[in-house]
């Protein structure tokens, strides 16, 4: 059986696609806010996004307040 640990946004897709899936560890970090596709529960299932790939998806608009910006330095 896997189960996961770490972002459970990104994990519930991975966890969909092997035969043999575990738990899937949910944290408290409320990235939901910054996502365009929030994590969900149907039925008591936790469901990955609809497409291709692993589904994560920033909105950068609702992030930029947290931009760091670089400086280079020759």
């Amino acid at each position: 059986m896997v189960s996961s640990h770490g972002m459970h946004e990104l994990h519930v897709s991975l966890l969909a696609g092997v035969p043999n899936p575990g738990y899937l560890e949910v944290h408290s970090f409320p990235i939901d806010q910054y996502a365009l596709q929030p994590f969900r529960f149907i039925n008591g299932l936790a469901k990955p996004p609809e497409g291709i790939g692993h589904g994560v998806e920033f909105d950068w608009d609702k992030l930029q307040e947290y931009a760091v910006s670089t400086v280079r330095i020759a």
